[in-house]
């Protein structure tokens, strides 16, 4: 069945699995000409190999660099070698573009102008940090780690001279400014809106005032546990009944880490997901994601920071007892993840691994970020998990190659894990989970550069996993949930997206509805809610039956959807 307008859909998703062990380095070579003085280095999936030589006859160049035709996702390492001395590596800025979020520190070597527009306008770096290291005297090198891209043909050239470089292809576009909708304030309410087969449905406003929020938990009481980004837990009482109340204190001894020094804006610190355990009823037992600072580095002028998964006892408006599961490596910045039990108790926790400051560690089974992990309820790692045993690999892995999964749910007619995954600019994913599999971010995508340009990466490359469903343009998606219930009987077994924000305009954002045959096939979509122009970050099913929405803006609403009675209500859309 041909997919919607706007659509594509992999033809590899029933790519084998993987053989058991690490996942293989990349490699590239080429013979290329001389670089006197250039010396390149590629990630070599996170472990720092030197790739190519410096002053030779001949040069054989890995990773793209150097008469390749394209720059990879990479690491490179500029020496001059007639820097004036050591220090003057330690004034080199962060490599970046114009208009673009990482700044363009301005170099201090005095022959690096002729460098600095190419490096500027070509390699695109996004989330890179910058060490200058001393080597000795007079040979000072700079080394830049993250998502490096050169985008178009790419010959790299030196001279004896100084650093002349002379670039062939033609230069990538700068990113564009954001665009969008000035924000809006959702008013009072309630509204009516027309669905496509549901028709008439109800909205009403059950609390505002919320600072960003992120993540949404139903208590059995009927109370709702709310995230607010990286600040606060909160409780509101009565979620699912007529007159609910946003508690003002929040829930203690959850992490927080307001008022920490160098944050950096894309750095999310704090509590990130909530989830019940099974038998939360009896054992009150709350599970929980965080990013917490490691330290400072001052050359790269960001925090180290952890992601953890932990558990506490939730004890009316107090955390008790809490102990961390789960710890991740230490890095530069860390993204979002996400809590789901799944069939029989198995604990799934996705973590992003676009904020790191390494794109390939998405690819590595070392650590965890760019993964799915599955655990026991007690933080332990199930016997017949794939990476059990293998050596260098983190036993909690189940799949890889993930940017940004921030959403996960089951099909309920299935019992497949499904996850939300962020593209670049377009390229959304839906994955359905299976054991093993390589998703293949960096090297696999249907996004494009954020200016446009295409990526160098294959929509599915060959030993990954394609996705279920793609959005191109993309619609930014966050938490997801199926609809299992009867109070909306149009609706059953159709999955709901909290959708930030479509082809990357601010203000577009929506709830987007998916309806699937039994091969988990998409058959339509459409998207609700857009005409509030908020983004959606978070949607789930309450004890009620009901849909629950949350936005994360800086005055956040927390929204309940229901079939509409007779007659539109005062305020209707």
């Amino acid at each position: 069945m041909a997919a919607a307008p706007g659509h594509r859909r992999s033809g590899s998703r029933t790519s084998p699995p993987r053989p058991r062990g690490p996942p293989p380095s990349l490699s590239f070579a080429k013979p290329c000409s001389p670089v006197p003085a250039i010396t390149a280095f590629r990630e070599g999936n996170g472990r720092g190999k030197q790739f190519a030589g410096q002053v030779a006859p001949s040069v054989t160049c890995y990773g793209d660099v150097g008469g390749f035709p394209r720059i990879r996702m990479t690491s490179m390492m500029i020496r001059d070698m007639r820097g004036p001395d050591c220090a003057a590596g330690r004034h080199l800025g962060k490599i970046g573009h114009a208009g673009g979020p990482y700044g363009t520190g301005a170099p201090h070597w005095p022959a690096m102008p002729s460098v600095w527009p190419i490096l500027q306008s070509r390699l695109r770096p996004r989330r890179a940090y910058h060490r200058p290291i001393c080597v000795r005297p007079g040979r000072a090198r700079h080394e830049s780690e993250g998502e490096t891209m050169a985008i178009g043909g790419t010959t790299v050239r030196a001279t004896a001279l100084g650093l002349a470089l002379a670039l062939a292809g033609p230069v990538a576009g700068q990113e564009p400014k954001e665009v969008g909708i000035a924000p809006v304030k959702v008013g009072a309410g309630p509204y009516v809106w027309d669905s496509a087969e549901q028709h008439d449905i109800r909205i009403d406003i059950l609390a505002r005032g919320l600072a960003q929020g992120y993540a949404l938990a139903f208590l059995p009481d009927g109370d709702a546990l709310i995230v607010e980004r990286g600040a606060r837990l909160r409780r509101l009482r009565g979620a699912t009944g007529a007159n609910p109340t946003l508690l003002p204190r929040p829930i203690a001894g959850a992490p927080t880490y307001a008022g920490t020094a160098h944050i950096d804006p894309e750095d999310v610190l704090g509590i990130q997901d909530v989830a019940l355990h099974p038998d939360f009823a009896t054992n009150h037992l709350l599970y929980y994601t965080y990013n917490r600072p490691a330290g400072y580095d001052p050359v790269a002028k960001r925090l180290f920071v952890t992601t953890v998964l932990a558990r506490a006892r939730l004890n009316g408006m107090a955390l008790e007892g809490a102990e961390d599961l789960v710890v991740g490596e230490t890095v530069h910045g860390a993204g979002g993840s996400r809590i789901l039990f799944g069939p029989g108790g198995a604990l799934y926790v996705s973590v992003g691994a676009l904020s790191t400051g390494d794109i390939a560690s998405a690819q590595r089974t070392d650590t965890i970020y760019g993964k799915v992990l599955r655990l026991t309820a007690d933080g332990r790692v199930p016997p017949d998990n794939p990476f059990v045993g293998v050596k260098g690999s983190r036993p909690e892995i189940y799949t890889y190659g993930h940017r940004d999964p921030l959403g996960l749910a089951i099909d309920p007619r299935s019992g497949s894990i499904v996850a939300s995954e962020h593209g670049p600019q377009g390229g959304d994913e839906l994955n359905i989970l299976l054991a093993e599999r390589n998703y293949g971010w960096p090297t696999s995508t249907y996004g494009t550069d954020y200016a446009g340009s295409p990526l160098p990466a294959v929509p599915v490359a060959p030993g990954t996993q394609g996705p279920a469903m793609i959005w191109m343009p993309g619609i930014a998606p966050n938490g997801i949930a199926f609809y299992t219930a009867d109070r909306i009987p149009a609706w059953k077994n159709t999955l709901f997206i909290a959708s930030a924000r479509r082809g990357e305009v601010n203000g577009t954002g929506g709830l987007v509805r998916v309806v699937f045959n039994g091969a988990m096939q998409e058959i339509r979509q459409e998207t609700l809610l857009g005409d509030l122009h908020q983004r959606f970050k978070d949607v789930r099913q309450g004890p009620d039956g009901l849909l629950y929405a949350l936005t994360d803006e800086p005055d956040s609403v927390l929204l309940r959807i229901s079939p509409a009675p007779a007659g539109r209500p005062v305020g209707a859309k």
